[in-house]
């Protein structure tokens, strides 16, 4: 199953499945409480897909929670500009 949720794609490294499967469980994770695991996630994502907006603003969301403004910032701003 293919979703619109990432339009760069690099299916050698990282398919589309693995891609969603990462998002759910990135997600699941935060919204647990657990953000230091969802930023592995959110990174994982990143690496294959580094101009995904979405994993860039989960893992800024997952860093403020933290504490992390300046990192959160930075996050947001690839967000953004991605």
């Amino acid at each position: 199953m293919q979703t619109a949720i990432d339009t760069n794609r690099n299916t050698e490294k990282f398919p589309i499945e693995e891609v969603n499967l990462a998002y759910d469980k990135g997600i699941s994770l935060f919204c647990s409480g657990k953000y230091e695991e969802a930023i592995g996630y959110f990174d994982k994502i990143i690496d294959a897909r580094p101009a995904s907006k979405i994993a860039f603003a989960f893992k800024g969301l997952a860093l403020q929670r933290l504490k992390r403004g300046s990192e959160a910032a930075q996050c947001y701003e690839k967000a953004l500009l991605n």
